[in-house]
């Protein structure tokens, strides 16, 4: 129920619903995606197996929901190009909202049959359940189902051959696994399940103790206990769709470690850095109040908290749905980009987390930290210890959510600046933090932020909040991230006017 501040998607086509729908909702009503209250359509296509998705590939999860949106509107313009840089036409009649729901609806059939295929069957049982017939291969282009399957070869084309290693031929011929690694990464450091765990102590089963190490988590909450396994360590290789390869490639940070490939033990300024370090950690987990664990929470979901801000202004400003597909294609363009470079800088670093890191250094000692709401601070073993979210099973820096999180909002203010041409300062955001997931809390969180720049730099912090990530990855995560969003805002708009972008590697090929 709370995916209600899903990106743009709520409101889309909800102008073409009646205020009071019938007894009997109409196919329009039902291809139009709802979260309040939640309607099938929603549910197929968000459940909350992927709302919980680790944060790459909820980002290619929503740009391969965007792309049909913003293809189809930009099909029906007089002018505006598509995702590839093609000049797609729509007949005019087949550009009323009916139409346009039913021809989206099929494309996106198309995308997630080859790039996420559960969700791809289910929404093709669904629209079957609706009367319509997803499976036809027909490209007639007075019908919504042609349109959609010539739009969608070069599209499909184009996402299997990105580098992302959707279907899994990159790394296997047979017994494909999706999205897997095909670079042979490998960590520095054993998992915390090594048997040896058990036969000496942790400071000496770190092979290097400044290199990330894969943590034991829980499953399932019901016994079942893994080790982690880097989350697609090769994106960082796939293919940009806003930066140029040599700007990508440009963007790089420094160390925070002096020496973190030594071997077996710690140099004294590096041990300085990280007691120091810790000493932060540890005096924000000990003063949490409600509201940063509540955000701590939100921002760790990018579906929750970056896919609300579209559809707040929205409703602020009420522009049309074809802008709203222009501002969520542009907006998870940049956060494509951004998650690319985040995973490039942590695979070259590969640096240690919090919780590794404090377990090493105290070692056998009792600190003083949060515990849970009802038993507050206390003391803890510092092999006890865990952050208030599940750590995330990939390198410490830089900060992804840093990153992610200013690119994303800097192009949503340029979008809303220079495409939405908003008049004076932009209004302040502010929403209702309501439990979910893994959240402790039971009561809802008010937060609001005057300015989208305040709205980044809380998200990056709330990495700090939730013991997650050290001081130095959340400033590069900032740093590294400034200037995507103005390049995908100056890149979607281009698409939208008829002009190639520059740098637009995938619409060479069209």
């Amino acid at each position: 129920m709370v995916l209600h501040v899903l990106a743009f998607i709520v409101l889309l086509f909800s102008h073409c619903v009646n205020a009071q729908a019938p007894e009997e909702p109409t196919l329009l009503q039902n291809l139009t995606i709802d979260f309040t209250p939640l309607n099938e359509y929603a549910n197929v296509l968000f459940p909350v197996d992927v709302v919980s998705m680790e944060t790459p590939i909820a980002i290619r999860y929503v740009l391969v929901f965007t792309i049909p949106f913003y293809e189809v509107f930009a099909a029906c313009d007089s002018k505006a190009l598509g995702f590839l840089g093609k000049r797609n036409v729509i007949l005019p009649h087949l550009c009323e909202p009916l139409s346009i729901a039913k021809t989206t609806a099929f494309l996106m059939s198309r995308l997630y049959r080859s790039q996420f295929p559960l969700e791809g069957r289910n929404l093709e049982a669904f629209l079957i359940r609706q009367g319509l017939d997803p499976t036809s291969d027909s490209t007639d282009p007075t019908t919504e189902i042609g349109i959609a399957n010539a739009m969608a070869v070069d599209l499909v084309a184009y996402l299997e051959t990105d580098g992302w290693n959707s279907l899994g031929d990159l790394s296997r011929d047979h017994f494909r696994q999706q999205y897997s690694d095909y670079t042979g990464f490998k960590p520095q450091n054993h998992a915390e399940l090594d048997v040896s765990r058990l036969r000496r102590p942790l400071r000496w089963q770190l092979r290097r103790p400044l290199r990330w190490q894969p943590l034991k988590q829980e499953a399932d909450r019901r016994g079942r206990f893994t080790s982690q396994v880097h989350v697609v360590p090769h994106i960082g290789r796939a293919k940009p769709l806003v930066l140029s390869r040599e700007e990508f490639l440009s963007r790089t940070s420094e160390s925070p470690y002096a020496s973190a490939d030594r071997k077996k033990t710690i140099g004294a300024k590096d041990k300085r850095t990280m007691r120091r370090l810790l000493r932060e950690v540890l005096k924000l987990n000990r003063d949490l109040t409600k509201e940063q664990i509540a955000q701590a929470h939100w921002w760790d979901n990018k579906f929750l908290s970056l896919g609300s801000f579209i559809t707040f202004y929205q409703g602020v400003y009420g522009f049309n749905n074809a802008d709203a597909a222009v501002l969520g294609l542009g907006e998870v363009m940049a956060q494509h980009d951004s998650v690319m470079l985040a995973w490039k800088e942590k695979l070259r670093h590969d640096l240690v987390r919090p919780p590794t890191m404090l377990r090493r250094l105290f070692e056998g000692k009792k600190i003083r930290a949060f515990k849970s709401l009802d038993e507050g601070v206390g003391l803890v073993r510092a092999e006890e210890w865990e952050p208030i979210v599940p750590i995330q099973p990939h390198s410490e820096y830089p900060s992804a959510s840093a990153l992610i999180c200013q690119a994303s909002l800097d192009h949503l203010h340029a979008a809303l600046t220079n495409f939405i041409k908003v008049n004076g300062t932009i209004a302040a955001y502010e929403t209702d933090i309501v439990p979910f997931l893994r959240s402790p809390l039971t009561e809802n969180v008010k937060v609001k932020y005057e300015t989208l720049q305040a709205a980044a730099l809380t998200c990056g912090k709330s990495r700090l909040y939730a013991g997650v990530h050290f001081s130095p990855s959340v400033d590069v995560g900032f740093k590294l991230g400034q200037g995507i969003g103005a390049v995908a805002q100056k890149h979607i708009q281009d698409l939208w006017e008829g002009r190639i972008p520059e740098n637009c590697e995938r619409c060479s090929n069209v």
